[in-house]
């Protein structure tokens, strides 16, 4: 069952129905374990002008070549859909503002949209790549907080994150710019921003997450503003993800806390985090996030050091592919995460 609630409240409320759906918000849509017992969690993050509830909504269509959802296959993980925040879309005021019916709809606001960063061209990510940053960051600290979230319920080593096209785009760049030690990372139809300046970071990164998440940490601005975090003061507490997430860092200490999950008990090796598998998928016929932008993401997280499974379709569209989608990420679940399958 589908449920919205908060994000800090995992309370079942009622089924929505197609009708029912809401605007975008900044609701979280959680669908409970279909067992009584909670053993993973995923956390999905939707496209471009969707939201949490629709999304989850839709995740539900693809099916695994025996006709069973996700869900039903894994039924001890809860699945978790966070909402973008609504934003100003540069692009879409630009094509209001030179249209010929803007007087008409001048009270209209088109150019906010539920999105997880702005953007120019989805084409072509590197074009006035500025107006990504603020949204970025935002969303970063979102999703770095509902992992926070989930991690007093489950290890960080049971939870998969990811998801589809800015999604994508966004969760990737969480796991990038973060310490975290995560069971697996699962992205459709992605790609990568900023890839041109990750790439360019000095080579000692390569396999290092300490190095890798202080040098993309760089690139998103996510050390600026605070004076703490700039000269690297280990006792300030915006510079650390507490041990809750399972590790302590600050951007520019060369030092390394490692901590104990409290859920798990057990301590992450250094640069651990690196090691966490991702899936990555894409159709060739995506018209809306080029394939070669896809192949470019893996490449790139492939030469930082990342086992990635890479699979390339030749139709399915900006989507989970509807024949081979369940069943490819079903195995590698069940690889990542050492999860059994549901008979």
């Amino acid at each position: 069952m589908v449920t919205t609630s908060n994000t800090n409240d995992a309370s079942t409320m009622d089924t929505i129905s197609d009708e029912d759906l809401p605007t975008p918000s900044d609701s979280t849509t959680i669908v409970a374990p279909r067992t009584n017992k909670h053993t993973h969690t995923v956390i999905f993050l939707h496209g471009r002008e969707d939201c949490g509830t629709w999304f989850a909504q839709d995740f539900f269509d693809p099916r695994s070549s025996d006709g069973r959802t996700l869900a039903e296959i894994f039924p001890s993980i809860r699945l978790v859909f966070p909402t973008a925040k609504r934003q100003f879309s540069a692009r879409y005021n630009h094509e209001f503002e030179n249209s010929s019916f803007k007087d008409a709809f001048k009270s209209e606001n088109f150019d906010i949209i539920s999105q997880w960063f702005d953007i120019w061209d989805v084409r072509d990510p590197e074009d006035r790549k500025e107006l990504m940053l603020p949204g970025l960051q935002e969303s970063i600290r979102q999703i770095t907080d509902t992992i926070i979230e989930e991690a007093q319920i489950i290890p960080l080593e049971r939870m998969i994150l990811g998801r589809i096209s800015q999604g994508c785009a966004t969760a990737i760049l969480a796991l990038l710019s973060s310490e975290m030690h995560l069971g697996g990372f699962i992205g459709w139809c992605g790609f990568l921003p900023f890839q041109r300046s990750i790439e360019a970071l000095n080579t000692r990164i390569i396999g290092n997450k300490h190095e890798l998440s202080g040098g993309v940490q760089g690139i998103l601005g996510l050390n600026q503003g605070d004076p703490d975090l700039e000269s690297g003061n280990p006792n300030s507490e915006d510079s650390k993800i507490e041990a809750r997430v399972g590790t302590t860092y600050t951007v520019k200490d060369a030092e390394i806390n490692q901590k104990e999950i409290f859920t798990s008990g057990s301590p992450i090796p250094p640069q651990a985090a690196i090691n966490t598998p991702i899936f990555l998928a894409h159709s060739e016929d995506d018209d809306v996030v080029p394939c070669k932008l896809g192949d470019d993401l893996c490449q790139t997280v492939k030469h930082l050091g990342f086992n990635v499974t890479w699979k390339k379709y030749k139709d399915g569209m900006p989507q989970i592919h509807p024949d081979h989608g369940v069943d490819d990420m079903s195995l590698f679940i069940q690889r990542a995460l050492n999860i059994y399958t549901a008979n």
